[in-house]
Protein backbone atom coordinates (compact mmCIF):
# COMPACT_ATOMS: atom_id res chain seq x y z
CA UNK A 1 0.00 0.00 0.00
CA UNK A 2 1.37 3.40 -0.97
CA UNK A 3 1.88 5.95 1.81
CA UNK A 4 0.20 9.21 0.73
CA UNK A 5 1.94 11.42 3.32
CA UNK A 6 3.14 14.87 2.27
CA UNK A 7 6.81 13.86 2.51
CA UNK A 8 6.31 10.87 0.23
CA UNK A 9 4.33 12.96 -2.27
CA UNK A 10 7.12 15.55 -2.28
CA UNK A 11 9.80 12.87 -2.76
CA UNK A 12 7.85 11.31 -5.61
CA UNK A 13 7.38 14.70 -7.28
CA UNK A 14 11.15 15.31 -7.00
CA UNK A 15 11.79 11.93 -8.60
CA UNK A 16 9.29 12.81 -11.33
CA UNK A 17 11.30 15.98 -12.06
CA UNK A 18 14.53 13.94 -12.21
CA UNK A 19 12.79 11.42 -14.48
CA UNK A 20 11.81 14.27 -16.82
CA UNK A 21 15.46 15.39 -17.00
CA UNK A 22 16.78 11.86 -17.49
CA UNK A 23 17.55 11.22 -21.14
CA UNK A 24 17.25 7.82 -22.72
CA UNK A 25 18.74 6.56 -25.93
CA UNK A 26 15.86 6.37 -28.38
CA UNK A 27 15.48 3.17 -30.36
CA UNK A 28 15.37 2.91 -34.16
CA UNK A 29 11.58 3.19 -34.14
CA UNK A 30 11.71 6.56 -32.35
CA UNK A 31 10.41 5.20 -29.04
CA UNK A 32 12.17 4.83 -25.71
CA UNK A 33 13.02 1.23 -24.79
CA UNK A 34 10.84 -0.29 -22.09
CA UNK A 35 12.15 -0.70 -18.55
CA UNK A 36 12.27 -4.47 -19.07
CA UNK A 37 14.44 -4.12 -22.19
CA UNK A 38 16.79 -1.75 -20.36
CA UNK A 39 17.05 -4.21 -17.49
CA UNK A 40 17.77 -7.12 -19.81
CA UNK A 41 20.34 -5.21 -21.87
CA UNK A 42 22.60 -4.73 -18.85
CA UNK A 43 24.53 -2.00 -20.63
CA UNK A 44 24.52 0.11 -17.47
CA UNK A 45 24.68 -0.96 -13.82
CA UNK A 46 21.21 -1.79 -12.60
CA UNK A 47 19.94 -2.25 -16.12
CA UNK A 48 20.27 1.42 -17.00
CA UNK A 49 16.69 2.37 -16.23
CA UNK A 50 15.51 5.15 -13.95
CA UNK A 51 15.11 3.82 -10.41
CA UNK A 52 12.86 5.19 -7.68
CA UNK A 53 13.61 5.07 -3.97
CA UNK A 54 9.98 5.83 -3.14
CA UNK A 55 8.23 3.17 -5.20
CA UNK A 56 8.50 -0.48 -4.28
CA UNK A 57 10.76 -2.82 -6.22
CA UNK A 58 9.10 -4.11 -9.35
CA UNK A 59 6.89 -1.06 -9.87
CA UNK A 60 6.80 0.28 -13.41
CA UNK A 61 8.41 3.65 -12.66
CA UNK A 62 8.01 4.85 -16.23
CA UNK A 63 4.27 4.25 -16.11
CA UNK A 64 3.93 5.95 -12.70
CA UNK A 65 5.96 9.00 -13.74
CA UNK A 66 4.12 9.19 -17.07
CA UNK A 67 0.84 9.24 -15.11
CA UNK A 68 2.22 12.02 -12.87
CA UNK A 69 3.32 13.90 -15.99
CA UNK A 70 -0.16 13.48 -17.47
CA UNK A 71 -1.79 14.74 -14.25
CA UNK A 72 0.56 17.75 -14.05
CA UNK A 73 -0.13 18.65 -17.68
CA UNK A 74 -3.88 18.57 -16.99
CA UNK A 75 -3.57 21.16 -14.20
CA UNK A 76 -4.73 24.72 -14.89
CA UNK A 77 -2.00 27.06 -16.15
CA UNK A 78 -0.96 28.73 -12.86
CA UNK A 79 -0.77 25.58 -10.69
CA UNK A 80 1.09 23.82 -13.51
CA UNK A 81 3.65 26.64 -13.64
CA UNK A 82 4.06 26.54 -9.85
CA UNK A 83 4.72 22.78 -9.92
CA UNK A 84 7.18 23.07 -12.79
CA UNK A 85 9.01 26.03 -11.26
CA UNK A 86 9.27 24.40 -7.84
CA UNK A 87 10.32 20.90 -8.90
CA UNK A 88 12.05 21.33 -12.25
CA UNK A 89 14.11 24.48 -11.82
CA UNK A 90 16.70 25.38 -9.22
CA UNK A 91 16.69 28.46 -7.01
CA UNK A 92 15.64 29.64 -3.60
CA UNK A 93 12.02 29.75 -2.55
CA UNK A 94 12.13 33.55 -2.68
CA UNK A 95 13.42 33.44 -6.27
CA UNK A 96 10.72 30.95 -7.23
CA UNK A 97 7.98 33.09 -5.72
CA UNK A 98 9.36 36.22 -7.40
CA UNK A 99 9.51 34.45 -10.77
CA UNK A 100 5.87 33.44 -10.36
CA UNK A 101 4.85 36.90 -9.17
CA UNK A 102 3.39 35.70 -5.88
CA UNK A 103 4.38 35.67 -2.22
CA UNK A 104 6.07 32.65 -0.63
CA UNK A 105 2.92 31.85 1.29
CA UNK A 106 0.76 31.96 -1.84
CA UNK A 107 3.28 29.84 -3.74
CA UNK A 108 3.20 27.16 -1.04
CA UNK A 109 -0.62 27.20 -0.99
CA UNK A 110 -0.76 26.84 -4.77
CA UNK A 111 1.89 24.12 -4.69
CA UNK A 112 0.09 22.14 -1.98
CA UNK A 113 -3.21 22.38 -3.84
CA UNK A 114 -1.59 21.39 -7.15
CA UNK A 115 0.26 18.39 -5.71
CA UNK A 116 -2.92 17.20 -4.01
CA UNK A 117 -4.73 17.53 -7.35
CA UNK A 118 -2.01 15.48 -9.07
CA UNK A 119 -2.32 12.68 -6.51
CA UNK A 120 -6.13 12.80 -6.70
CA UNK A 121 -5.95 11.60 -10.32
CA UNK A 122 -7.81 8.27 -10.45
CA UNK A 123 -5.37 6.58 -12.82
CA UNK A 124 -2.38 7.54 -10.67
CA UNK A 125 -4.15 6.48 -7.46
CA UNK A 126 -4.85 3.06 -8.95
CA UNK A 127 -1.20 2.63 -9.98
CA UNK A 128 0.16 3.74 -6.62
CA UNK A 129 -2.17 1.47 -4.65
CA UNK A 130 -0.64 -1.46 -6.50
CA UNK A 131 2.90 -0.17 -5.89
Amino acid sequence: MFDFSEDVKDALMREWAAWRRWTVQVGPNGYKPSSLNLLMSGSLPGGGGFHSVVLSYGSDVDAVFAAIDYAVNRLPMIPKQVVRRYYQQSGTVDQMAADLGVSRRTMYKLLDSAVNSVFADARLKKMLKAA
